[in-house]
């Protein structure tokens, strides 16, 4: 897999099967075109260094109106959990709203074990109730944002009925944004060249 530096955002990328550069979707024709430059690779099949292509794959470091949260550019779990901002692809939405109710409830059963019958247990339950519901909320709109669409649609998640499907089925299964847009980088673009991801992919 070909590495080039796409001649408009100036990012070095491992190019879609299409031809275009993952960051700012411009067509850089498999690598060929004459406007794009291909990186020299060392013996080993790789750039230079790790961490040269760290630095200019940095999405910091392209020249797009993105904003991009810092944390949203590697696995930070309270951003996952708590941030409005950003976006996260589709696993892991799935891992967040299957594994954040038993990391709470979790939690929940240490804080009730640890307290007895101490008459602070009710403050506690509320506090970790108001700390999930605002998790489910976060991790929905980050998702909604991978899709391209403001946070504003979670109201559907609380319709009964069309709410739930609209959560499971749309929002679940459906393929994010292509590409940066107005509410971050792609998340799936964000990886070494070793394979390992530096956001959730």
């Amino acid at each position: 897999m070909d590495i080039i530096k796409c001649p408009k955002c100036s990012v070095r990328v491992a190019i879609f099967a299409d031809g275009t550069c993952p960051s700012c979707l411009t067509q850089l024709d498999g690598g060929k075109s004459s406007h794009s430059e291909v990186v020299p690779q060392t013996e080993s099949g790789t750039t230079a260094t790790d961490a040269s292509f760290r630095e200019t794959r940095d999405p910091s470091n392209a020249k797009t109106e993105t904003q991009v949260d810092d944390r949203a550019t590697h696995f930070d779990l309270l951003w996952i959990l708590f941030s409005l901002r950003g976006r996260i692809p589709r696993s892991i939405f799935w891992a967040a709203s299957v594994l954040g109710p038993l990391l709470f409830l979790v939690i929940w059963g240490i804080a009730i074990s640890a307290l007895g019958d101490s008459s602070i247990v009710g403050l506690v339950s509320l506090v970790l109730l108001f700390a999930f519901i605002w998790s489910a909320l976060a991790v929905g709109v980050k998702r909604l944002h991978d899709l391209g669409m403001s946070g504003w649609w979670m109201i559907l998640g609380f319709l009964p009925g069309i709410g739930q499907v609209f959560m499971s089925f749309y929002v679940g299964l459906q393929k994010g944004t292509r590409g940066p847009n107005r509410f971050g980088i792609d998340p799936l673009t964000l990886f070494d060249l070793n394979g390992r991801t530096r956001a959730c992919t």
